[in-house]
């Protein structure tokens, strides 16, 4: 298993939520069922359909064995994990200030995604009131449901635990992700 792998909670291993990516012949980040590509039958993992999923192992396997780039996590909107995706917060500077003070708000486990620009927050909260998922022209997205997103492994911080941060994470949203509010004119 690649080494970078075990930065991965032990949480998210257990769940049979696991799908692989960067597959020959398919768009980059194309989900896809890791049994599937095992046994030779590729088939499209979909959002919101367990069956199509599988287990960390076997994404894991699909990557050692060369027949995947990478491994994704599915969220279900069953349990009260939520992921917080930051997007081209990191260049040859760094971390933006942003997205450290989100992720040092958030303290819970996050990596550095793929493209090695954005970062990916883990988070549990409870009664969170998500009413927006991303913004136009945004670099914050909160996700629960019907989505996945990479995994890397790749941690970024110290944290290696998932942490419950609801009143964290409504307050990020609520910066980040609800409209400016109008300007009344008179």
């Amino acid at each position: 298993m690649p080494r970078q792998y075990d930065n991965i909670p032990a949480e998210l291993r257990q769940r049979c939520q696991w799908v692989s990516w960067g597959i020959r012949d398919s768009p980059p980040k194309a989900p896809f069922n890791p049994a599937s590509l095992l046994s030779g039958r590729p088939a499209a993992a979909k959002a919101g359909i367990p069956e199509t999923w599988s287990s960390f192992d076997d994404a894991v396997r699909c990557v050692e064995r060369g027949l995947a780039t990478g491994i994704g996590y599915e969220f279900t909107g069953d349990d009260s994990l939520y992921g917080v995706d930051l997007d081209h917060v990191i260049d040859e500077n760094g971390v933006s200030p942003q997205a450290r003070e989100i992720v040092s708000e958030l303290a819970s486990y996050a990596e550095i995604s793929p493209s090695g620009t954005g970062l990916h927050i883990f988070v549990t909260a409870q009664n969170a009131d998500i009413s927006r998922h991303r913004k136009k022209d945004g670099f914050v997205e909160i996700y629960s449901t019907a989505r996945y997103f990479t995994v890397t492994g790749n941690a970024y911080g110290t944290e290696r635990t998932i942490n419950e941060r609801s009143a964290q994470l409504q307050r990020i949203h609520d910066i980040y992700l609800l409209p400016e509010p109008s300007i009344e004119r008179k």
